[in-house]
Formats: C-alpha cells, structure tokens, sequence
C-alpha cells in the first residue's frame, strides 16, 4: 500500500532539479497547439466572440444597440471577458481571444508543474501524465473563463503550498484575499475548487501539528477566511442577484460514468477511451504500490472534488456541464498527489518520467493535429461570411444528420455565428441570455422565435420531435434576408432562399426576390 507523507525530500528522489526555465518551456510547447489553426475550433467560442464584440462596441453602434444590450456587473464569470476588455482595443479581438485562450492553456500546465515542485520537491511523472488535461472536455468545449480559473488555480495552490510551508501564514492571509477574489470573479467554479484545494491543505498542515480531526478543521477556519473576501465585495456592491439558471440532471449514475470515460472524448474514439483507461491505471498504481507516497493534501481535494461530481446536477444555475467539469480536476488532483517514495529501483525515476513524456507526447500530438484539422475546416465555413453585408440581419443553422449517429466527436460548429457579430456586426441567432450568469441581453423582435441559443442547432430533415431545417427555414421572419447553414453532409434547396456562398458545407443563402 502506498504510503501517505508530506512533500518528498529533493535529496531523496528525483532525476532532474526543478528549473523555472525548463517549465516555462514545457508550458509554452503544451499551450502552442492554440497558435497553429488559422481558426481556434473550441465549440461554444463563436458565441463567445459574438459577445465579446458587442461588449467592445459598447452601444456606440446602432444597428447592434437595435438587437443586443450589454451592461457591466459584477458576477463570478468574467475572466476572459475582461482580458479581452482590454487586449481587443490594442491586438483586435479575435487575436485578444486566442491569446486569452493560449494563456490559459499556458497557466495551467505551468500550475500543474509548479505544484507538483512544491509538494514533492521535483516534478513527478504523474504530473506529467497530468499535462494533456489542459486539452480535455472543459478547453475542447470552449468553455473559457472556466479554463482560465483553472490556470490561476493550479498556479494559486503551487504558492498556497509554499507560503505554507516557509511559514508566511499571515502574509499568506493577505496575498490570497487577493487570489480568492481574482480567481471569483474569473469564474465561480475555479474558486470552489481554490477553497476545496487549499482547505485540504490547511486541514492536513494543522492535522499534522497533533490536533485531532475536529481541533484541526477548527483550527484552518481563520486561515481560510481570506477566501470569502470576494463574496464581502460582492455583497458590499449592493447589486441585486440577478440569476434565474435551473438545475436539472440529478444522480444521473451511467451518465457520470460515462463523463469520466469521456473527459478526453476529441475524435478518435479508441485512443481516447484508451488513454483516460492509463490515467485510471496510473492513479491506481500510486495508491497501491510501495514505490509510491502520497500528499494528503492533494489527495483530499481529489476526493472531495470527485465527490462534488457524485452529488452535483448536469445543469447547476443554468450552467450545462456542472458535474463533468469537474472530473479533470479531480483527476488531476488525483495525479499531482502521487509522489515517488525513493524505494523502488533505481531505473524506475527514468523509466516513470520516459512513460510519462510517451504518454503526454501522443495525446498533445493528437491534440495538435486535431485542432488544425478542425480548425481549418472551420476557417473554409467561414468564409461565406465575406458575402455578408454588414449589419445585415441573419439567421443560422447548425444542420446536424438525421437519424442521429453515435458521434463521438464533438461538433465544433453549433457557434460559428459569432463570428457574424464579431466581423460582421450582423444579427445571429445563437447568442446566450442567462441573466446571472452572462452581461448579455437579446432583444430582436424582428427574428420572432429566432433570437438565442439552441435555435441554431437542428437536423437536417425531420427527426425525432424537430421539423428539421427544410421546414424549419420556412419558418424564418420574412424580415430576416439572410440565411446561414452549416451542413453535415450535403446542402438541398430551400424554398424561398437562394444561395450566394458556397464553402465546404457551409452555404450562405438570400431571400428570394419572389420567395
């Protein structure tokens, strides 16, 4: 049985001193595939981009003050959104965006790197093994201000864990009411998991200081309060509470084992499921074998983490995903805790860490030439929007096939029409309007029940309880001109639209002068 200890000695184990040098280099190379599409193909970022040109415009435009308010308050998901407030003026904003995206992707692998450091004084193998989570569910869905908190939180416990250790308690105090609240107001589940992450820690230190287990959760409050400071702000802002989100999806069991076996879930579906199995084997391995030790700290957050997955909806306060967000880092908590106990072989440092580079190198290269194949796919689909008029108003389908197949990859085009916003300032019909939970508002009565998110996506014929594109673009307000569809598999007429750009599946259509 492994052993459970506090952070390995560096004299003790290890292969190679910790070099910040080295990690930078490491994260920058993990963050690079990001640069390379000449389109990032993250699901859900067109529609963020959509918004976040309407939040540059600032209403200074008419036509787009005729269809969308966006009004500044402070809520627990931000992060990029403020980024972007104030790279898009400097670099453009779909540079802004991927470079936001890119820091985030760099900020976790370098947390991951750090933190590993810090708990057991040398990077692991399993932090390694742990690298090509910055590519899982939660980046390849696009959901950015989450990935970001992510980043801020693995760098955020890296020093948690050094100031707790070179004794800067009260200056820790400090230091972290400041993280506690940049991390909030990045996304509210990053911070869950800073208090979660850094609780365990505080728990485990004044465990370790002789106090039993109820002396020792008494005993971590006040070091912990620095965490609510973000909530004190908030409540000292007096601004009304503005979500209305549902909650759906309650113990769900098959679907929960599922989103654990999918977390890698890209396009090819057996290394995939292969390589999450390995991540499954290697955390098992750490648990049981005597070469092994174990950061308790690390180790409850994991557990508790993946507790939260267990009792957690699907849907929390309008937020999809609630409960398979958190598998990643539950399953990072999981590897970071694993330590090398200096026990084993001596070849088994060396043949842990090749593993590990083996592992990370195939999963990033798969990464890589996923993101540009998809990427440049989703750059041809975008260029019909060179023959849209700016300030036009639109409509746009994502036409998925019919029957609907087990697909395991994910559809990276359900948002595309964004980018009608952002470089057209035109209408499109798949914004978000969550009050609580985005800034953003629709109020286009023209386009009648095609004003937001989920009108966009449909098949393309009748199936199941959807009329499917054919009819259902019949449908569109006589007011509205212009069409957009992204097809599955080949375009067919529509009645009363007439093509005018045709792109790999992707086809702009105009009203017929006689439709």
């Amino acid at each position: 049985m492994a052993s459970i200890a506090v952070p390995d000695s560096p004299d003790r184990i290890g292969t190679t001193a910790f070099r910040w040098w080295l990690a930078i280099a490491i994260a920058l190379i993990v963050a690079l595939p990001l640069l390379l599409p000449p389109a990032l193909p993250l699901a859900d970022l067109g529609g963020h981009l959509g918004r976040y040109a309407i939040q540059l415009d600032g209403g200074r435009d008419p036509q787009l003050a005729q269809w969308y308010t966006f009004r500044w308050l402070l809520i627990p998901n931000l992060g990029v959104d403020l980024l972007v407030q104030g790279l898009g003026p400097l670099i453009g904003l779909e540079t802004a965006v991927r470079l936001s995206v890119f820091t985030a992707a760099f900020l976790q692998a370098l947390g991951i790197l750090a933190t590993s450091r810090v708990a057991h004084g040398r990077i692991t193998p399993f932090a390694i093994v742990a690298l090509p989570f910055v590519y899982a569910h939660s980046m390849l869905y696009g959901f950015l201000n989450y990935t970001l908190s992510l980043g801020l939180l693995w760098c955020s416990l890296a020093l948690w864990i050094a100031m707790s250790e070179r004794g800067a308690i009260r200056r820790r105090w400090l230091v972290f009411a400041l993280i506690a609240t940049v991390i909030w107001t990045c996304h509210l589940v990053g911070w869950a998991l800073l208090c979660i992450a850094a609780g365990s820690q505080e728990l485990v230190r004044q465990r370790e200081r002789k106090r039993s287990l109820i002396g020792a959760a008494v005993a971590s409050v006040g070091p912990l309060t620095c965490l609510l400071t973000p909530w004190v702000i908030k409540l000292l802002t007096f601004e009304q509470a503005t979500g209305n989100g549902k909650n759906s999806g309650w113990f769900l069991w098959s679907e929960k084992v599922a989103e654990l076996f999918t977390v890698f879930r890209d396009r090819w579906y057996w290394f995939d499921i292969v390589t999450v199995t390995i991540v499954l084997a290697v955390i098992v391995w750490t648990w049981v074998s005597g070469w092994c030790r174990a950061n308790r700290g690390l180790l409850l957050a994991g557990a508790i983490t993946a507790g939260c997955v267990i009792v957690l909806p699907q849907r929390l306060l309008g937020s999809f995903f609630a409960d398979q967000r958190l598998v990643e880092p539950a399953l990072v908590f999981a590897l970071l805790a694993g330590g090398l106990s200096g026990k084993g072989p001596a070849r088994l440092p060396r043949m842990l860490f090749a593993f590990a580079a083996l592992f990370a190198g195939a999963r990033l290269a798969a990464s890589t030439v996923s993101l540009w194949d998809f990427g440049t796919r989703s750059a041809e689909q975008l260029k019909v929007l060179d023959a849209l008029p700016r300030h036009a108003q639109m409509v746009d389908f994502r036409a998925l096939r019919c029957p609907p197949r087990e697909q395991w990859s994910l559809d990276r085009w359900t948002h595309l029409g964004g980018y009608a916003i952002a470089r057209r300032h035109a209408f499109s019909n798949g914004q978000w309007d969550v009050p609580g939970a985005q800034l953003l508002h629709v109020h286009n009565a023209t386009a009648g029940p095609f004003q937001v998110d989920n009108t966009q996506i449909d098949f393309e014929q009748a199936c199941e309880d959807h009329i499917g594109v054919v009819a259902k673009a019949r449908e569109v307000p006589a007011a509205i001109p212009y069409l957009w569809v992204i097809w599955s598999s080949r375009d067919v007429p529509l009645a009363g639209w007439t093509p005018i750009s045709r792109h790999r599946g992707s086809v702009l259509y105009r009203r017929s002068v006689n439709g």
